[in-house]
């Protein structure tokens, strides 16, 4: 694993010094030498997209697949409303089925007002076909049960900002319904085994000095975040819930097309948190690598990567990184304890010029020779 991730990191860096031996000129402006595939894939574009001065709206439809889901069919809507200072609003939506019977209808919402408030908000309904392979497992994680589960979630908050410092409040709900467990993996024991409804409120404060909060190029994000989940909010669970996450954006003096991202992020949950609230480390925005977020969850976890995203020609860009976490119980025990490395390559498609919006394609490789394909719009962080 160690030296096909410097082989990686090392072909990045030659395949980048190549582009910038390159003279500009030669590459082609597309409104002057436009290929028969870019006046394609603009009227493509223009099909499926509705421009305004001050917002767009896209609508593609989605056809992928990954190791649980199977093969997937949807439609992602992408509404983009410009602001100033770089803090535009996104809404970004999927509709989608799939071969082995998930269904996903989701929303997310990332808003800034004139007055600098930021609201987010995700609503999502989710029909699951689960694998569950245990909590605390350090090692390849083969042996599973399964079960069906319907997910609503309502989750999100709302935080003023004062210049680049941002305080707000923040809430969790959601109501789970298991059924069809089959295996011997899942049993009673587990907290959250019967589904339930949670709902959970807190403070968050955040620093954000990006220069664009969509595809930043530099600057700082820290993120912290706390939680609590009680009866007095209905909630059939009581736990409490912490999260840490650090970014950084940086060119390092190369052109701007370059762009060098870092994401640090530390969870922790109390002892009575239901399975489903337990922090995850692998999804379309964590360690894409893992094929399923249930093969490494414990009360606590930690994770970090780095990325190099590098605009290549017309409305195409390309990214590589590297990552490493891990899910744990006792600190430091097993901090360092069997730490899961991933690595991988991703497309990037330019669907709105103004905030460079992309729909993203990423092939990860996870620890034992895992893989995970994802489709989806924005980047991962």
């Amino acid at each position: 694993m160690t030296k096909q991730i410097f082989i990686i990191v090392l072909f990045c860096f030659t395949f980048t010094g190549r582009i910038w031996a390159q003279d500009s000129s030669a590459v082609v402006d597309s409104t002057k030498k436009a290929s028969f595939i870019q006046r394609t894939m603009e009227s493509f574009i223009d099909f499926t997209t509705i421009k305004t001065p001050t917002y767009s709206l896209s609508m593609y439809p989605v056809a992928g697949y990954d190791p649980q889901r199977g093969a997937i069919f949807g439609i992602k809507p992408l509404w983009t409303l410009y602001g100033n200072n770089g803090k535009s609003t996104t809404v970004a939506t999927e509709f989608s089925y799939s071969s082995n019977g998930f269904i996903v209808a989701e929303a997310q919402l990332n808003g800034y007002t004139n007055s600098n408030w930021n609201i987010q908000s995700t609503v999502s309904y989710n029909r699951k076909e689960n694998q569950w392979y245990g909590v605390g497992i350090r090692t390849e994680a083969i042996d599973y049960s399964t079960f069906s589960s319907n997910e609503f979630l309502f989750s999100g908050g709302i935080s003023k900002g004062f210049n680049n410092l941002y305080v707000g409040l923040f809430f969790d709900i959601q109501s789970v319904g298991i059924t069809n467990i089959e295996g011997d993996l899942f049993t009673p024991d587990i907290i959250g085994y019967e589904g339930g409804f949670i709902a959970g409120m807190g403070p968050g404060i955040r620093y954000d000095n990006r220069n664009n909060v969509v595809y930043p190029t530099k600057g700082w994000y820290a993120d912290f975040k706390t939680l609590h989940y009680g009866a007095w909010m209905g909630s059939d669970y009581e736990f409490s819930t912490l999260s840490i996450d650090l970014r950084h954006f940086n060119t390092f003096g190369l052109p701007e097309k370059n762009i060098f991202a870092f994401q640090s992020v530390f969870k922790w949950s109390s002892d009575n948190t239901p399975y489903f609230r337990m922090p995850i480390m692998a999804d379309k925005n964590s360690l894409r690598g893992i094929s399923n977020p249930n093969k490494y969850i414990d009360n606590n976890m930690w994770y970090m990567q780095l990325e190099y995203r590098r605009e290549l020609w017309w409305r195409l860009s390309a990214c590589a990184w590297v990552g490493m976490g891990n899910n744990y119980s006792e600190f430091p025990n097993d901090f360092f304890k069997d730490i899961k490395r991933v690595y991988g390559f991703g497309g990037r498609f330019r669907i709105d010029d103004k905030e460079k919006v992309h729909l993203r394609a990423d092939l990860g490789i996870g620890p034992y020779g895992d893989k995970a394909i994802f489709l989806t719009f924005l980047e991962a962080f």
